[in-house]
């Protein structure tokens, strides 16, 4: 059954893909997320609700980077528990040879009342990821689950005849998920992008994809449902809209509000309290910037380079010079676009704060908030005094049996959406003149 929360006024429901439990209960096929037994015990299906079975909590971790690539990078996700019982010892339990790498894992939850469940985790278990442990009378079994970007990760191209010249970058994308066998149904790849020169598929999955990522400035990454997800030139196209403003000092409520998801980016459109606001983000100047192609086998034409400088930045924080030649794109044109586009982002520091830490104990929306969070999402920040348009560049999440908590990490893009930039008044705000 279903745990119920009821200060944060949810219902959670944490599944193991275990299915049937005598020997017929064997794997049709092995393609991810397509699993299926040759029939269903359970109302669930193949998923087995083991909520009740849960010792303390849900951890919950998603991050990204900066520090390589052209824009934020996402890893992938993760998902942890403790499961309390006899019936978890892979080897002589009911589920004996089922509790193995490759189990699948997901976490759903709901506000109290609704009839609609939204995914907050879908993976499966990693090579050690099920450890099951029997000291006296407490038989544990501890389960560590990653999303779906380790089969792109895992993934190996066999090299082909060149193909895809002149492409889109969302078209590159679907070749790519088509040659690592990635579903159909668990794609959510909006058209667009830049013109991609031709591809062999030689390599690894995900990181083709990454390449493509850095050359039309897109977000990519896999929902917390177990789609790949992409966003064309997400950067200098902003398609993210803002969908909650978490302020400190904002009104206490009453109570929960409804919570009406429009789509599955979108976290409400509220004011949230916070726990804290802290830190400040780390610098990465970038401020000289040379941006080229990688050659063209099929067109022949070579490459150019654009080096965009920031002189005042230059002048007050010395030269850092940072230097692509390994993208994709086929227009030269699009060397300028990347290279504003990384002074936009690096070429002075942000006065925003690093994270911002959510307990639904402080407010109710919270749990929407943190439970929902994608990296399409935008989200307001405001310490009382400044206000920062922010992305999330990473979580941790909780979910007790008593509230949902955790912490976001965020990357300031206010400068994406057409702020203008002062250093000036960096240096006020910094020094605090």
């Amino acid at each position: 059954m279903t745990a119920v929360l009821p200060d944060p006024g949810i219902e959670v429901e944490i599944c193991l893909g275990v299915g049937r439990t005598d020997t017929a209960a064997v794997w049709d096929t092995g393609r991810f997320d397509v699993n299926t037994w040759t029939t269903s015990d359970t109302s669930l299906g193949d998923w087995v609700d083991v909520s009740c079975s849960v010792l303390d909590g849900v951890d919950m971790t998603a991050g990204a980077s900066n520090d390589d690539g052209v824009v934020t990078r996402w890893e992938a996700a993760t998902c942890s528990f403790t499961l309390v019982g006899y019936q978890w010892n892979p080897n002589s339990g009911p589920y004996a040879g089922l509790l193995a790498p490759n189990l699948p894992v997901r976490v759903r939850w709901r506000p109290v009342g609704s009839d609609t469940w939204m995914t907050a985790f879908l993976g499966a278990v990693g090579d050690s990821g099920f450890a099951y442990t029997h000291k006296g009378n407490r038989p544990r079994a501890t389960v560590a689950a990653t999303d779906g970007t380790r089969i792109l990760a895992a993934f190996d191209g066999v090299e082909q005849s060149p193909a895809g010249y002149g492409e889109t970058a969302a078209q590159r994308v679907t070749r790519i998920a088509d040659n690592a066998g990635w579903p159909l149904n668990l794609r959510d790849i909006t058209p667009g992008g830049v013109a991609v020169k031709e591809t062999t598929l030689a390599g690894v999955a995900w990181t083709e994809l990454l390449a493509v990522a850095d050359t039309d400035l897109a977000l990519l990454w896999v929902t917390r449902d177990g789609r790949l997800a992409y966003r064309p030139q997400g950067k200098v196209t902003p398609q993210r809209q803002l969908t909650a403003v978490i302020q400190c000092g904002a009104p206490v409520k009453a109570g929960p509000v409804e919570i009406v998801p429009a789509t599955r980016e979108r976290a409400g459109e509220t004011t949230v309290t916070p726990m804290d606001i802290t830190g400040q983000q780390p610098t990465i100047t970038r401020n000289v910037v040379s941006i080229s192609r990688q050659k063209s086998e099929v067109a022949g034409t070579e490459p150019a380079t654009f080096t965009a400088r920031d002189e005042t930045s230059v002048s007050r924080f010395f030269t850092h010079a940072y230097s692509r030649t390994d993208l994709l794109h086929t227009d030269d044109a699009w060397n300028q676009k990347v290279a504003d586009a990384v002074l936009a982002s690096s070429a002075w520091p942000t006065t925003a704060p690093n994270m911002v830490a959510l307990d639904s104990r402080a407010d109710y929306d919270a749990t929407a908030v943190l439970l929902m969070l994608e990296p399409s999402i935008s989200i307001g920040v405001s310490d009382g005094v400044d206000t920062w348009q922010c992305e999330p560049a990473g979580w941790k999440v909780t979910l007790s049996r008593a509230r949902v908590y955790g912490e976001i990490t965020l990357t300031d893009v206010s400068r994406w959406f057409g702020s203008e930039w002062d250093g000036a008044q960096w240096d006020i705000d910094k020094w605090g003149f």
